[in-house]
């Protein structure tokens, strides 16, 4: 088990081979991403057979769309003293589980509260990775090759909304909305499943280098003493 371990460290620490690599991390980062807004904007597509199914005004329909980004809003700071906590992989994968657990309890509602519930916590899930991708990222590739691949994620909210917008009419038909649900859940699960199999953390920092690094409150405090922040 040892000399596995040792030979894995090895050659992701050959330059050709994390170069190679690199580039799986940041399509499994990519098709973990865009389970957010697939899931963020499921909505629109089948609004019509929402307002019927919960008996929706206008405000209230609007909501199921707010409350996601409030969400968001909301988890934005905390999601970076998560990252620091947890680390990138348990950070996506949380974001992730998040996402899919609001997704099926939003499969499961049966009143408006719970529905909103569940955008909240996609919500939550969907500020989490962007947070963490650009850090995976960031590991994997050195910052004069750096632009090419945060270009490519950048790509992830209007690739999810593409996704979602022309898939949901081909899978739920005039008046139900479940189907979309199901759909945006199972691309999320998918995403968490290629994120656990392919996902390798670049083993590019030293134990002495992180622990010159300030403890994460100081540098949330430096950050807000801040004006322009």
């Amino acid at each position: 088990m040892g000399i596995n371990k040792n030979a894995k460290q090895a050659l992701f620490e050959d330059g050709k081979t994390r170069a190679g690599y690199a580039w799986v991390v940041l399509a499994v980062i990519f098709i973990a991403s865009v389970a957010a807004p697939v899931n963020q904007f499921k909505v629109p597509p089948v609004m019509p057979a929402l307002i019927s199914e919960f008996g929706l005004n206008m405000t209230m329909a609007g909501l199921l769309m707010s409350m996601f980004s409030f969400a968001g809003l909301c988890m934005a700071f905390p999601a970076g003293l998560v990252l620091s906590r947890l680390g990138q992989k348990k950070t996506c994968i949380t974001a992730l589980i998040l996402i899919i657990s609001g997704s099926l309890v939003g499969t499961f509602s049966a009143t408006t509260s719970q529905i909103l519930c569940s955008r909240v916590l996609e919500g939550a899930g969907m500020v989490m990775l962007g947070v963490t991708a650009p850090v995976v990222i960031s590991g994997w590739f050195p910052p004069e090759r750096r632009g090419l691949p945060m270009g490519i994620w950048s790509a992830w909210v209007s690739t999810g909304i593409v996704l979602i917008m022309n898939t949901s009419p081909l899978v739920s038909p005039p008046g139900q909305w479940v189907q979309t649900w199901w759909l945006a859940t199972g691309f999320a699960f998918l995403a968490l499943v290629f994120f656990i199999l392919l996902h390798k953390n670049p083993a590019q920092a030293k134990e002495e280098d992180m622990e010159k690094q300030p403890p994460i409150k100081d540098l949330f405090t430096e950050a807000l003493a801040i004006r322009d922040v």
